[in-house]
């Protein structure tokens, strides 16, 4: 690519709601993007290079102000080690929350190398690299990355999201033991018929027959 194009990018996004840092690297033919939607994320800075796209900036949620790397890892040893002091350089100088992600062109250990050389030395620094950073996951404990499937790269995509939802507090709670009392399947289907007379005929909500159904159980 010559040129980078608003309505190529949108084509991929889905809509124009986004903005977007790019860098041109490798030569004309390939390009590295970063895109965000407006609405969970803003963005303050940019600093781009041949192998990284950092973008400071802050989630309008509890994460807060961060920066987010995308990295493209170059294939030699050497430069990926240099790659790394850099991010970690800039990291230093710039203490904050970080997430990072991309191609990294290296693995944390020999049981992630499939078909091709595992290099012990790169997988060290590699691994020092991260146990250095302190990253946005710290300030989320219920955060999760998931793998899914591949559409138009020859990578799987990798989602970031919160696995925990409150809901509020639990409105019932079954005990096993009660299932061992014999009069237990008698208990449940005596009283639930009988629910909706003990508010004058009312469809009472599923919440409201789990109270009532436990102060019957409890007695």
């Amino acid at each position: 690519m010559t040129r980078l194009e608003t309505f190529h990018l949108k084509s991929i996004w889905g809509n124009y709601n986004f903005d977007f840092a790019c860098s041109m690297i490798r030569g004309r033919s390939r390009v590295l993007i970063s895109m965000w939607d407006l609405n969970f994320f803003i963005k303050d800075d940019i600093w781009c290079d041949d192998a990284f796209i950092i973008v400071k900036g802050h989630w309008r949620n509890t994460v807060g102000d961060c920066y987010m790397i995308n990295i493209y890892g170059p294939q030699d040893s050497l430069a990926r080690a240099i790659l790394w002091n850099r991010i970690g350089d800039f990291m230093h100088q710039h203490a904050s929350k970080y997430i990072i992600f991309g191609d990294m062109s290296v693995v944390h250990n020999e049981n992630e190398r499939s078909g091709s050389l595992f290099s012990r030395q790169d997988a060290d620094n590699f691994n020092s690299f991260i146990d250095n950073s302190e990253e946005a996951a710290d300030a989320l404990p219920d955060v999760r990355v998931t793998a899914i499937d591949r559409l138009w790269s020859d990578h799987n995509p990798i989602l970031l999201h919160i696995s925990k939802s409150e809901f509020g507090p639990t409105p019932f709670k079954l005990f096993h033991s009660w299932l061992l009392h014999d009069s237990f399947n008698k208990v449940i289907k005596m009283k639930l018929p009988k629910l909706e007379e003990h508010n004058f005929g009312r469809k009472l909500l599923s919440h409201e027959k789990f109270c009532l159904l436990k102060a019957r159980m409890k007695q």
